[in-house]
């Protein structure tokens, strides 16, 4: 991890992709900025005709720091207003001059850019800062959500100073000592009021959005990853092997062609197939047992055969035995194999 703090007061940190554990500790004292510096005076020379026009019309020649402040403030407040609909928003050429003489309008750039230029004209060393404004909590006391609408500019201008030529190793530099930095926000408050409406299903992003970054934030404590990847893996192997004995179980089973089939494998018609086998010969795997006992029964059997096909569908509710009517069958048979030259005893009631 690198970390680089600028002049400026800004910090940069370089690391690998992820997140970064650390501590902040708080302080009374403000961070020491770095005293302003010539080029905190400069000014595009674009621009300069522009703003010594408007210093002039202000008359902010004669004014302390404050006053330029006070009095700049006020003429964006009576003679502006904030707007986020620009035809462009980086207009080719002298946009802030479009901005102070012909549109009057903008969002929060166009009057820190405005100000930091204005005061620097006057003498004023200033910083175009940029950040967000808090204004959205969060789900906690202590949280709040920064958005890009929430994004905002404003100016830090050097107030009560004078300059000084230092000694800085071989080379002379000057720098303004004995003031203090000061933010200067003259965009229009009610800037806040522009931004846009959450959508109805923002509070479950939020909350989502919440729970993700904590949950990655726990993953990424020491050692937490490795026993939760452990445990998946557990799982997994757990699933894997459940898997693998229900595949052997069904293929063990033997394939069931019909739904008579299956009801015959449950012992319904178990035996009384084995003992009608031994006397007609198996039946045909692609023929379902209702068919191979219509061909294969003495005639006035039907009612046997959709006795059957009721008790299988759970659908009898005629009271009559199936055991009863099985024996009934067979005793049939014997009859018709008792009788000589009878190969067919169709026509016999009871069935």
């Amino acid at each position: 991890i690198q970390v680089e703090t600028s002049v400026y007061g800004s910090t940069r940190i370089e690391a690998r992709e992820g997140w970064i554990n650390y501590r902040l500790g708080l302080s009374d004292h403000d961070f020491v900025e770095a005293p302003p510096a010539p080029e905190d005076l400069n000014i595009s020379l674009n621009y300069k005709t522009d703003f010594e026009q408007v210093a002039a019309r202000l008359n902010l020649y004669s004014k302390t720091p404050s006053d330029i402040i006070n009095t700049v403030q006020r003429y964006f407040k009576d003679n502006f207003y904030y707007s986020i609909s620009q035809n462009q928003r980086y207009t080719k050429g002298q946009y802030l001059t479009k901005f102070l003489f012909k549109d009057k309008k903008g969002h929060c750039e166009y009057f820190a850019g405005a100000t930091a230029m204005l005061m620097r004209r006057m003498g004023v060393p200033c910083r175009y800062a940029v950040g967000y404004s808090l204004h959205e909590r969060g789900f906690s006391e202590q949280e709040w959500i920064l958005r890009g609408q929430h994004a905002h500019a404003w100016v830090e201008a050097y107030v009560g100073g004078t300059w000084v030529n230092e000694r800085n190793g071989d080379v002379d530099v000057w720098r303004c000592r004995g003031g203090e930095w000061v933010d200067v926000d003259l965009t229009p408050p009610d800037w806040v009021n522009f931004q846009k409406a959450h959508s109805w299903y923002q509070v479950g992003y939020d909350w989502f959005q919440d729970f993700r970054t904590s949950l990655e934030l726990w993953l990424n404590q020491f050692g937490v990853f490795d026993r939760v990847l452990k445990g998946v893996v557990l799982v997994g192997l757990l699933l894997l092997i459940f898997v693998i004995y229900r595949l052997v179980l069904t293929r063990k089973r033997r394939v069931l062609d019909t739904w008579e089939q299956s009801i015959r494998e449950t012992g319904l018609l178990k035996d009384f197939e084995k003992w009608l086998t031994k006397r007609v010969g198996e039946r045909p795997r692609s023929m379902p047992m209702a068919t191979w006992l219509r061909r294969s029964l003495p005639s006035g059997c039907d009612e046997f055969v959709l006795l059957y096909e009721r008790t299988a569908f759970g659908a009898d509710d005629s009271g009559v035995s199936l055991e009863r009517s099985i024996w009934i069958v067979k005793q049939l048979w014997e009859n018709r194999e008792k009788t000589p030259g009878t190969k067919d005893v169709r026509g016999v009631d009871g069935c």
